[in-house]
């Protein structure tokens, strides 16, 4: 049996792993998706906002008339005019009519101020410039008009993101001829503000793993249902193959059981028609009397046992009428008592605190239930000082009926099935005490029809203690 069940979870863990590991590998890789394209789209929005800021920030040169002197009469624009030399083509017109000589000429003041002005125009204009003319940048840059004002570009970076639908929060950090590659490693985007290798700012976003996860909270959720959902029908299968087994075992329970119960009546009563007919039993009248009540005694056990089994199945198949009436329970215990007490010689003790004696429900009911209580109480007594104890009260709504005994005991691990049909305790000997398994399956038939309840407490070598539950006019 342990091997069997370790077997079938090891089915289930090798068909549940493998699709709990897609699923993980599956949302780990839309979890990198989602954060490539959310880098993708914040790096867009941060160049943007980077652009309009340092255009905003260039804007001062046509406001500030004492900054735009002071950049165009700078040296660092006058070494720039320098290094900015045009070819000069001379042309002698009176003799060939080629090129006589090339000379070479700085650009003048003015050409780099109108240069310096058209570049911030318009934003476009300047990021052009970016690339086709880095060293004017870098003269615009030591007057701070390239260096983005932190205010500024915040703004421009939260309308950016907005408008991308990544509103979330971020830091900024200026690296000024400072190398840092962890910061930009650590940054979801770095730029660079005057040209420098170790002039840049980077973005982070410190809430971008929260962010991206409930982002991804629906394909969680749906890939957890999936997997619960195939281990839950896993678990259904395997519980249901689990009680088929159980069904199985019971079955062949049963039919060990009832073919003991059936061969052994058969076997005395073939004894004792042999001994009738080979030893001249017939001629002998108390002999033949007593074989034939021997056998008349096992032929009404057998007719017994064959009605508890149909008694069963018409219970289950046919809507029988309950027929209810008023009674004294006190006699109806004492005539079960009676009947048990010459099979086994036990100490029966009876308590009844109900007014004037008198219930009024299904007579008929009560007494085959505490008839099938008692036999249990008798088949499973222990040796010696064996004792039952019938205890009937009531309360406003319900009347409350105790069997207790101090027999073998039940295993904890075994009362939630001892109501179910064909099922018996687990024991050395299966055929030590009669039965079909039939008996309780049966009192709980008949209290559930009375819109009652039974509960079983027991410990094994003290006893077992059965309470009923029973309404009042049920």
């Amino acid at each position: 049996m342990g091997y069997t069940y370790k077997k079938q979870i090891y089915i289930i863990l090798i068909i549940l792993l493998p699709v709990a590991g897609f699923q993980l590998w599956w949302l780990k890789d839309m979890y990198a998706d989602h954060r490539l394209a959310f880098s993708a789209l914040a790096a867009k929005a941060i160049a943007t906002a980077q652009s309009e800021a340092t255009y905003q920030q260039a804007q001062r040169l046509k406001t500030d008339s004492v900054l735009r002197s002071s950049l165009f009469a700078s040296p660092a624009l006058q070494e720039y005019n320098k290094k900015k030399q045009f070819l000069v083509l001379k042309y002698d017109m009176d003799s060939s009519g080629g090129i006589s000589h090339i000379e070479g000429t700085n650009q003048s003041q003015e050409a780099s101020e109108k240069r310096i002005m058209e570049m911030i125009s318009a934003p476009d204009a300047l990021e052009k410039a970016k690339r086709t003319d880095p060293a004017l940048l870098a003269v615009l840059s030591q007057f701070n008009l390239l260096y983005p004002d932190s205010v500024l570009l915040c703004a421009h970076i939260k309308a950016g993101l907005k408008t991308n639908d990544l509103d979330q929060p971020f830091d900024i950090r200026f690296y000024t001829n400072v190398p840092d590659t962890v910061g930009r490693t650590n940054a979801t985007t770095s730029m660079l503000f005057s040209g420098g290798p170790d002039n840049y700012w980077t973005v982070s976003f410190p809430r971008l793993s929260r962010y991206l996860l409930k982002k991804m909270l629906l394909p969680f959720i749906v890939s957890l249902l999936l997997v619960l959902l195939i281990l839950g029908g896993l678990i259904f299968l395997w519980r249901g193959m689990a009680k088929q087994k159980a069904i199985e075992q019971m079955r062949a329970t049963l039919l060990s059981n009832i073919t003991h119960e059936l061969k052994t009546p058969l076997t005395v009563l073939s004894a004792l028609n042999e001994a009738l007919l080979s030893y001249n039993g017939v001629e002998d009248p108390d002999k033949t009397k007593r074989y034939l009540t021997l056998s008349k005694d096992e032929l009404t056990r057998l007719e017994q046992q064959i009605d508890h089994i149909i008694s069963v199945a018409r219970l289950e198949e046919e809507s029988i009428p309950i027929a209810r009436e008023t009674f004294h329970i006190y006699s109806l215990v004492t005539s079960i008592i009676d009947r048990f007490s010459s099979i086994k010689t036990m100490e029966y003790s009876v308590s009844v605190e109900v007014k004037n004696d008198l219930m009024l429900t299904s007579k008929q009911y009560v007494s085959t239930i505490l008839t099938n209580l008692l036999d249990n109480a008798v088949k499973y007594s222990r040796e010696d000082h064996a004792k039952v104890t019938i205890t009937v009260f009531e309360d406003a709504s319900y009347y409350w009926l105790k069997v207790a005994d101090n027999g073998k005991g039940i295993d904890k691990q075994y009362l939630p099935y001892v109501f179910d049909k064909f099922y018996r305790v687990p024991d050395n000997d299966v055929h030590d005490v009669k039965g079909y398994g039939l008996g309780l399956s049966y009192v709980q038939e008949l209290i559930n029809r009375l819109n009652g309840s039974i509960k079983v407490s027991s410990e094994k070598g003290t006893g077992t203690c059965f309470t009923i539950k029973l309404p009042k006019g049920g």
